[in-house]
């Protein structure tokens, strides 16, 4: 049986509305340290998530933990471990193909191989 998690984050992926761009999901699944979709991702007790590198590499040259994006600090270094909910949606995110910017789905056409493109005058 799946997690409550992980069926929340199959059905953001799969009825997000992906016919002009994959950006919305792509934000949810981008690090906010290295700005790219996540590598081993792992969430903090302040539940905010991170690539495992980029919280060790933050961590390994400060005194104390704190959360690099709310400021939390925690009285230990919290034991991080990978999410694997999330390593799951990067996967199938991976996966799915991505249109360039030049093609866009057709919002009209019920075919999803139509491409929108200019008016022909």
């Amino acid at each position: 049986m799946y997690s409550p998690e992980l069926k929340l984050i199959y059905l953001f992926f799969f009825f997000l509305d992906f016919a002009t761009t994959n950006v919305p999901l792509a934000e949810e699944l981008q690090c906010s340290a290295c700005l790219d979709v996540f590598t081993d991702p792992v969430t903090i007790p302040c539940r905010q998530s991170f690539c495992e590198n980029c919280l060790d590499q933050c961590w390994d040259n400060r005194l104390d933990c704190k959360c690099p994006s709310c400021n939390e600090t925690f009285s230990k270094r919290p034991d991080l471990k990978i999410n694997p909910e999330l390593r799951e949606a990067v996967q199938l995110f991976k996966e799915k193909p991505s249109l360039s910017k030049s093609e866009v789905v057709c919002d009209i056409c019920d075919d999803d191989r139509k491409l929108k493109r200019p008016l022909e005058l």
